[in-house]
């Protein structure tokens, strides 16, 4: 692959992508697909062909690896270069790289406001192997697209069995796109934690060691992307009109769970309220409102038949099984937090709803994996084939069908990146950067403030911004309106 990525040169790397990456990464797909199939053999002799979850997780990892590689090879950047919200997130390593703690990217003296968890470990990362912290947001997409496969597994272990917590595992983390990383992480992982701390669903008894653990877990979830907890006061609203009974039992513990992460979690919260007290307050990034702020969770199942069957999956089994009913509430919660979204656009405040899109197709793809387990349970168990003097091995082709979904899903997933967002990286030109860069640091720039319109250059020196020139990216507590309000009187 070297040798031949690196001899046809006289490409360019848009049309190298257009011509030659999908159809490379289909041959990586399909090689991984024949290894998968050799490897899970029902009844073989030998031991080594038989399933294994765990080392079919690790293959899983392995390809997820391997085809971003090839996707970012010849870039030193993320999705979408610095464009975007990838202008801010590059800034935010810069800036923790070289001050060693988490702060804002922008403006000086102010604390981290966007959730900084995820992106003060790349810096961390950056600073012990010495990268430069541009290259992070790529870098970060490596590590994650092999750990987050082997961490949801292991979380959703802690409810079901192997076989089930994989298939959750490989229907849903190579679906998403990564370009919202952070919102990945936090998504995959705030489901199966909160059934299993919050809500208990494998009634086990819980110590004191239980509900740190709880606290130390969720709050590096919250404060990896902390959107996601707001469905947890609405979801117990539900209960509390569902059962007033079973909420009164159970709110000891969800209480105990939740003083334990707001104290886990303190060291990002602390500073920033600490900052809108003292300064004070003006909202910006939750009045970004794009025709996307529109749609809502229970029509997002349309064309898309995995999440119609775990949304009819959901209405059948709801008042029978315990973990379905609970996936069920937060979806009806979802829905509860758009039409509050929606009410809050109407009256002047939004609150960014439309950042729990995303969780609603999970929570459908999980139902649709406890379906598909299930039902493949319920023929081996039933003798239909019997029955019906049907000779099929029912284990080799549910494995197979499993191992088709999974390299379908991912293949489609390399497919969309390779065509929309890695452009962005591959054909980003960073010479103009560059040149920008040495005229900065000619300056005395440590410590400053800048009143400049090369504010992309922030992403690739610590300097620190007097305006940025979109509001939405804003720290409430840098006051934009003020700032703009001063210039106006200066001019």
């Amino acid at each position: 692959m070297y040798f031949i990525y690196h001899n046809l040169s006289f490409f360019s790397k848009t049309l190298w992508y257009k011509s030659y990456g999908t159809t490379i990464l289909l041959i990586l797909t399909l090689s991984f697909f024949f290894v998968f199939i050799l490897l899970n053999q029902i009844g073989s002799k030998n031991k080594f062909y038989n399933i294994n979850y765990k080392r079919n997780l690790i293959l899983f990892a392995v390809l997820n690896f391997a085809g971003y590689l090839f996707l970012f090879y010849n870039t030193h950047w993320g999705y979408n270069g610095i464009r975007g919200d990838n202008f801010y997130r590059t800034a935010y390593i810069t800036k923790m790289y070289y001050s060693g703690y988490p702060q804002d990217f922008a403006y000086k003296d102010l604390s981290a406001f966007y959730a900084p968890f995820y992106w003060y470990c790349l810096a961390l990362i950056a600073i012990l192997f010495q990268i430069a912290p541009y290259k992070m947001i790529r870098v970060g997409i490596l590590i994650t697209c092999t750990i987050i496969p082997i961490t949801t597994f292991e979380m959703w272990k802690k409810i079901y069995n192997e076989k089930l917590a994989f298939v959750i595992t490989i229907v849903s983390t190579n679906i998403y796109i990564i370009y919202d990383i952070d919102h990945v992480i936090a998504g995959l992982l705030f489901i199966p934690f909160f059934m299993y701390y919050f809500e208990n669903c494998t009634e086990k008894k819980f110590s004191k060691k239980n509900y740190i653990s709880a606290g130390l877990i969720g709050s590096i979830l919250f404060c990896t992307y902390f959107l996601y907890f707001m469905l947890i006061p609405i979801y117990y609203f539900i209960s509390l009109i569902q059962n007033k009974n079973r909420f009164k039992e159970n709110l000891k513990h969800v209480l105990l769970i939740s003083l334990s992460l707001i104290s886990f979690s303190s060291w990002f919260w602390i500073p920033v309220l600490k900052d809108i007290l003292l300064i004070g307050f003006e909202s910006h990034q939750n009045r970004y409102i794009w025709s996307k702020s529109f749609t809502y969770p229970i029509f997002t199942v349309i064309g898309f038949n995995s999440s119609i069957i775990g949304l009819v999956y959901i209405i059948w089994r709801y008042k029978l099984s315990r973990d379905i009913k609970i996936l069920g509430n937060l979806f009806l919660s979802l829905n509860i937090a758009f039409l509050l979204g929606f009410i809050g656009i109407l009256i002047g405040f939004p609150i960014m709803h439309i950042r729990l899109i995303e969780i609603s197709s999970y929570i459908l793809w999980v139902s649709s994996s406890i379906f598909y387990v299930r039902f493949f349970l319920f023929l081996a168990d039933n003798g239909f084939l019997k029955r019906n003097k049907l000779n099929i091995n029912l284990y080799q082709i549910e494995i197979y069908f499993l191992i088709s979904i999974m390299i379908a899903n991912l293949y489609a997933h390399w497919y969309f990146t390779s065509q929309s967002y890695i452009y962005q990286a591959v054909t980003l030109k960073p010479s103009y950067l560059t040149e920008v860069r040495e005229i900065f640091e000619e300056l005395d720039y440590e410590d400053k403030v800048f009143l400049t319109n090369e504010w992309g250059v922030a992403a690739l020196i610590p300097i620190y911004l007097f305006l940025l020139p979109d509001p939405y990216f804003t720290h409430p507590s840098a006051l934009y309106n003020q700032r703009v309000k001063f210039l106006i009187e200066l001019s």
